[in-house]
Formats: structure tokens, C-alpha cells, sequence
């Protein structure tokens, strides 16, 4: 079994830098977690210096293949056995996927395998690239991965592709730790991915996804209070019976110190997802916010039940009651 490194494809014209990155990386996932393979996924990385701040951009080294110095350096720098690499174009069915596979001992006679396909397409290329990365690295695939179809949430590959796109949204902010270019808008990856999910609402890999996206921006606060909260709103209307998106609103309500607000939706969660700790926890909180201790009490009682032998709920229980008998005295 050999080391191996997936690089992101390049982007060239008529092809979204997002998808270059996000199929790449969905092949090294793929087989990093199905099997117990060595696989290194490359991103692309830069340091930008902005408003004083040092943030990280994604760079799209070429709209072409990488020269044969590139490869060499991973191949150095990384100890890895095979590299993966290529790039995307459009084309008049949609896209045109180059992939090279370089073994380290002959860098001169990397194969090269082409892929011309529609966005229906998109799941049956990259299982068949999945399936080439692992015969070239002697990878050996389990049945989820060595079947006759790829299932990844979704049946539809157009909406398969468009959840990548989305996902590199979220992606970024994680690997920047919310430390995006100034000029990062996450408007179109919310829209994208509510697009998916008014699509296919049994994807559940693209709610989570759309709600993890929106906390993300919440806490780093990039893009705008509206923007998060109109789709997490849309989120709910849309799939009214995952508790996710309300919790995410109560979580943006009382950071934005908006308790009645947050306190409807924390409900509204737990009522979904009644035997959730976490959920009670917050709940609790928002509620001793408002001075309603009882409740808060309640809340905490019921988180306590549920948590295991460390208790994190209890310390928020002590400070309510604390509070609330403080209250007494005073009124």
C-alpha cells in the first residue's frame, strides 16, 4: 500500500476553483476513512496581510497541470509514494478533468487519465477516480466504495456537485479558523446550499452542512446578521422537523443579546430534540438571562440527568439558584 498525496485540481476557464478543490478533497476522504490507507490532501495556502490582520486565501497555483519542479518538491517535502494532481475546464458536455498519478521512483511516465462529463455525470467520474487512485496505490476498496454506484446522501449528481461548491464555503472558514480574505461574501454558498436542500431534503449531508456554515459565520462574524439569520430561517421553513437550524438561531439571537428571541428557538429546538443536554444547557442560560430561574432550574435538572459523570450543567445550576434567591432578597 502506497503513501499518497491528492492535490486540488486546477481551475481553468469555464471551471469554479470550489470544485477543483472539493472533488480532490472528496477522493482523499473517501479513502481515508473507508480504508486504512495513507492519504494526504493538499490544500492550496496563502497568508494575505489585510487591515493589519494576517488572514489565509486560497491560491489556484495554475490553470493548467503543474510543472515537474512542483511535483518534485511534494514528493520531498512530504515522503509520499504517488501524487495526485490535474485540473478542470469547462466544456461543451460541462467539465474536462485532467488527473495525473506520479509514482516518486518515475516522475517522467505520470499516467494520465481524462474525463469529459455532464454535472449528471459527476458521481460516476469521480468513483472512477476513486477506483484509479486506489488500484495505482495498491489501496484495497471495501464494498461501499467497489460497487457499481457511489452513495453519498444523494442520488442526484447535480445536486452532489452543487453541495461541493457550498461545502467549500464552510471548508474555508474552518482552515482560515475564521480568518477569511476581506473580500470572502458567504451569500452565494448559503445559497447554494439551500438550493440543494429545497432540492433534496433528505440530504442530510447538506443541512448539516448550511447550518454549520452559518454558525461559522455567526461566530467569526463574516458576512451580515440578516444574511445568516434569513438562512437559517429559510432553513427551517424548509425542513421543519431537524432541530439544527433552530438551534443555530437561538445560538445567533443571544449572541446578538436578542433573549425572547433566543428563547423560542431554544424551545423550539429541545421540543425536536428533547433528550439533547447541550440544548437544555443553552436554553437554561438564555432563560436565567431573563431572570426566569425556575424554568432556567428546570432546564438544568434535565441537562444534569442526561450528561454523563462529568455534569457541566451542574455549575450553571448553582449559579441560577444563587440568582435567583439573590433576587428574593433584593425584591
Amino acid at each position: 500500500m502506497l503513501k499518497v498525496a491528492i492535490l486540488p485540481l486546477n481551475a481553468g476557464e469555464g471551471a469554479k476553483p470550489q470544485l477543483g478543490r472539493q472533488i480532490s478533497a472528496f477522493v482523499a476522504d473517501q479513502l481515508r476513512s473507508n480504508t486504512e490507507a495513507d492519504i494526504q490532501s493538499v490544500s492550496f495556502l496563502t497568508q494575505v496581510e489585510q487591515e493589519g490582520v494576517a488572514r489565509t486565501a486560497f491560491v489556484n497555483l495554475s490553470d493548467g497541470m503543474l510543472d515537474a519542479d512542483q511535483i518534485s518538491d511534494l514528493f520531498g517535502q512530504s515522503g509520499v509514494d504517488l501524487a495526485v494532481d490535474g485540473m478542470m475546464v469547462g466544456s461543451e458536455k460541462g467539465y474536462k478533468a485532467t488527473v495525473r498519478l506520479t509514482h516518486k521512483d518515475n516522475m517522467a511516465a505520470g499516467e494520465v487519465l481524462e474525463f469529459d462529463f455532464s454535472p449528471s455525470e459527476s458521481l460516476e467520474v469521480i468513483h472512477k477516480l476513486i477506483k484509479a487512485v486506489a488500484d495505482r496505490a495498491e489501496i484495497g476498496l471495501p464494498e461501499l466504495l467497489a460497487g457499481e454506484t457511489l452513495e453519498f446522501g444523494t442520488d442526484d449528481p447535480v445536486v452532489f456537485l452543487d453541495f461541493l461548491e457550498g461545502y467549500d464555503a464552510l471548508n474555508y472558514i474552518q482552515q482560515a479558523n475564521g480568518l477569511v480574505a476581506v473580500e470572502f461574501n458567504p451569500e452565494g454558498a448559503m445559497a447554494t446550499l439551500l438550493s440543494v436542500v429545497e432540492r433534496d431534503k433528505g440530504f442530510q449531508g447538506a443541512y448539516q452542512v448550511l447550518v454549520g456554515l452559518c454558525r461559522a459565520c455567526a461566530n467569526f462574524q463574516i458576512g451580515s446578521f440578516e444574511l445568516v439569520e434569513e438562512t437559517l430561517l429559510s432553513a427551517t421553513k424548509l425542513v421543519p422537523e431537524e432541530f439544527a437550524a433552530f438551534f443555530a438561531l437561538g445560538e445567533l439571537y443571544q449572541m446578538a443579546n436578542q433573549l425572547p428571541k433566543a428563547i423560542d428557538f431554544f424551545e423550539k429546538a429541545s421540543q425536536l430534540q428533547p433528550d439533547d443536554a447541550g440544548i437544555l444547557n443553552r436554553f437554561g442560560n438564555a432563560q436565567g438571562g431573563m431572570s426566569m430561574f425556575v424554568n432556567a432550574e428546570r432546564d438544568f435538572k434535565r441537562a444534569i440527568e442526561l450528561e454523563g459523570p462529568d455534569k457541566p450543567s451542574m455549575d450553571f445550576l448553582r449559579i441560577a439558584l444563587m440568582s435567583h434567591r439573590l433576587m428574593s432578597l433584593c425584591c
